[in-house]
């Protein structure tokens, strides 16, 4: 089977709307200043239907400002647009504190396998600390899910690597067990600043 028919397929009808948060939907490639990143978001497109089916996807870090979430959405909104592919959208620190508070709801179970699941789905601002033990185990078993079942994941967090690797830095953020699934993933698509 292929990944176009394991993946793709199964969720064909929920190509509806756009899950990119509304003040992202407009953004395109044209508007994305960030050198670095316009460069891996041009690759990752044109290059997307070899890189999928492995799982690879991409991490954009650093300070604030460098437009990680905004190439996020750019690639986002091709992905979904272009490809006609459903993809997911979770923004760590506002939607898991939220879905904490009602985690016992079976809407907070639906939307975690969504995450988990969906062909291709951007994890904006994973590593906005103090993150929770609740929080930091669900961010664990979707980045691990997704890993496993090769569905490419999109990664941006205000990391910034201050004469360290990257790999000790994204140990710091997520554990040395995603943090190397990360790496592994997103290798030849990483803009860390």
């Amino acid at each position: 089977m292929t990944w176009l028919h394991q993946h793709i397929l199964p969720h064909e009808s929920l190509v509806g709307p756009s899950p990119v948060p509304t003040r992202f939907q407009s953004v395109t490639l044209a508007g994305l200043d960030e050198e670095k990143i316009n460069k891996a978001v041009r690759s990752y497109g044109k290059h997307f239907w070899s890189l999928a089916p492995e799982g690879r996807g991409v991490l954009f870090t650093g300070p604030p400002g460098r437009y990680k979430t905004y190439g996020a959405a750019v690639l986002a909104q091709a992905i979904h647009h272009r490809f006609r592919i459903p993809v997911g959208w979770c923004t760590v620190p506002v939607d898991l504190t939220h879905l904490e508070r009602n985690r016992f709801s079976s809407d907070t179970e639906e939307l975690l396998e969504s995450w988990k699941s969906c062909p291709w789905l951007v994890m904006d601002d994973f590593a906005i600390p103090p993150m929770g033990t609740w929080q930091h185990s669900v961010v664990l078993e979707i980045g691990m899910y997704r890993h496993a079942n090769q569905l490419p994941t999109c990664w941006t967090g205000n990391l910034t690597t201050l004469g360290r690797s990257a790999q000790e830095v994204l140990s710091g953020a997520v554990g040395a067990q995603l943090a190397r699934r990360i790496g592994e993933a997103s290798r030849g698509y990483r803009v860390m600043f």
